[in-house]
């Protein structure tokens, strides 16, 4: 019969569930349940395809009139050989992905990409701050004039380097975004944060050249081998670990926490090399002892021991590596005089090195410049040919602070070690 309002009205329940096909409109039916529950189905067969059953809505919150039009649409699409259920999903993950938020885009982003946690938790912070606005914004709604009102007003209230860093991270998740698709259609089509490129948006960012001298390197050993260690009643506070943490950033050139990280299991004494394990680039780092490098890892080890430590440079309070000595820092600034970041006395290393005629290549592999060399593979059986590296920063670095005449009883090999002693 043809399916109305009125003769819907008049099916009863009964003790069992029964369907009633509606003449006017093939493959609907209403189900009625025992419960007095009424249902309209639809049944039918994708053209070339398999069969499919789709509750459309129940009875009288859908009139029968409408559920003969859906019913007419439904079949309409699988006489096309469209599935409507597969049609249906595909709508809703794209209706799910338009609604996607940064906050949201940003936690798959994290958890496809391979980042280093220090990276991990600068990504937070910089969202937090920058983007807390736009956390719970589609991403899809961030607009051209929203990247471009955004990024000078960071660079205004924050600085120019912030805003650099802040939206080529943004830029990175959009682009991360833009690869996401729901059956050939695209969530994005462009990065609203290629506007800041396509209007010449100056996002220099100036390079730090601060590097030490060769009169604040002399005052830097001076105050670790001389006024730190025979002063009497010292009222600095700079510790032995903090000390030797600075002065072998300064003779190895090494990041600052590829220092921070290190294990003893890494430190070989016998062979005079030292291993960073995980580095920003992300392969291992071998590093030769300078006769400096290795008596600062003396003395540390027996700071580290005291507390059992696997690491080289321990927390103070719990097990694993102490984070960056901020605090150490700033009570060598203060000792010193010498204003100084630890990533300027990587920067000094090279330096130095490079006024000793060092080269560019040798340079860069001694501070763990990734390259696109082969040659970087050899590095670990070639580790000698980056000694002479180390020992001409040592020996620059020495002449800076020793007199003439002991710095000539530094180049006699019988002799050397006692001066640093």
């Amino acid at each position: 019969m043809k399916l109305t309002d009125a003769k819907i009205n008049d099916l009863q329940a009964k003790d069992e569930e029964y369907r009633v096909k509606c003449t006017k409109a093939p493959g609907l039916s209403i189900k009625v349940m025992p419960s007095g529950r009424k249902s309209f189905i639809v049944d039918g067969r994708i053209k070339g395809g398999r069969t499919r059953r789709f509750t459309i809505g129940t009875h009288p919150s859908l009139s029968a009139s409408d559920a003969r039009e859906k019913a007419q649409h439904l079949m309409s699409m699988m006489q096309r050989g469209e599935d409507p259920k597969e049609v249906r999903l595909e709508r809703d993950a794209i209706k799910a992905m338009q609604s996607k938020t940064l906050a949201t885009t940003f936690k798959e982003f994290l958890s496809v990409r391979n980042l280093k946690p220090k990276t991990v938790k600068d990504y937070q912070g910089t969202l937090n701050t920058v983007f807390a606005a736009w956390l719970n914004k589609p991403i899809n709604k961030i607009t051209r004039k929203d990247v471009t009102d955004l990024f000078v007003d960071t660079r205004d209230n924050r600085g120019q380097a912030t805003a650099v860093k802040a939206f080529r991270i943004l830029s990175a998740i959009i682009n991360f975004a833009k690869a996401d698709d729901v059956g050939g259609v695209r969530l994005l089509t462009e990065n609203p944060v290629d506007v800041l490129k396509e209007k010449r948006v100056d996002r220099k960012v100036r390079q730090r050249d601060r590097y030490l001298d060769e009169t604040e390197i002399e005052k830097l050993m001076q105050f670790d081998l001389v006024e730190r260690t025979f002063h009497q009643k010292p009222t600095h506070g700079v510790s032995d670990q903090g000390m030797n943490y600075v002065m072998l950033v300064l003779f190895t050139g090494m990041r600052k926490g590829e220092v921070a990280n290190l294990k003893w299991e890494d430190v070989d004494f016998k062979k005079k090399t030292i291993v960073a394990r995980n580095t920003k680039n992300g392969s291992d780092h071998y590093v030769p002892m300078s006769k400096m490098i290795q008596w600062k890892l003396e003395t540390q080890k027996k700071v580290s021991d005291l507390k059992g430590s696997a690491w080289v440079f321990p927390r103070r309070l719990g097990d694993g590596p102490m984070t960056e000595p901020k605090s150490q820092l700033a009570r060598i600034c203060k000792a010193t005089g010498i204003k100084f970041r630890l990533h300027d006395l990587r920067r000094t290393f090279a330096t130095h090195a490079t006024r000793a005629g060092t080269s560019y290549e040798l340079i860069q592999k001694a501070l763990n410049h990734k390259s696109g060399s082969v040659t970087n593979s050899y590095i670990i059986g070639n580790i000698d040919m980056m000694r002479p590296v180390f020992d001409t920063v040592f020996l620059a670095y020495s002449k800076m602070y020793l007199d003439d005449e002991d710095y000539e009883r530094l180049l006699d090999p019988e002799g050397s070690h006692e001066i640093i002693e």
